[in-house]
């Protein structure tokens, strides 16, 4: 079963991407408030981290980028965060819906279960 870690500032909008993450794929999801709660959580190995910048700055991202050891980002932004992103991340820009949050990381999942 796959791992993903959820990192989103809003309550609400973490409990509504987790629960659809856990409806729809085959998935353990561990969400964290804050980037020092997901470092906690990412001593474990994760296949997905799944970030929103809102509420993060730079240096949180790129803490988390580190703490990730291979597993894939998918990074929750404006249009606005565009310039700070690394080239390797996976970007959904807002507006999105939750089902879209969901189809990018099932894309990515099966990207990373192809890959090895």
């Amino acid at each position: 079963m796959k791992r993903i870690i959820l990192v989103a500032t809003d309550a609400n909008e973490r409990a509504l991407i987790a629960a659809q993450l856990q409806e729809e794929l085959p998935c353990t999801v561990a969400s964290a408030a804050d980037a020092e709660e997901a470092r906690a959580l990412l001593t474990l190995r994760a296949d997905l981290v799944i970030v929103d910048w809102r509420g993060l700055d730079a240096p949180d991202v790129e803490r988390l980028r580190a703490a990730a050891r291979g597993a894939r980002l998918l990074v929750l932004a404006s249009r606005v965060d565009h310039a700070r992103m690394a080239p390797r991340d996976r970007v959904l820009y807002r507006p999105f819906t939750i089902g879209q949050v969901v189809a990018r990381a099932r894309k990515i999942l099966e990207e990373k279960s192809e890959d090895g």
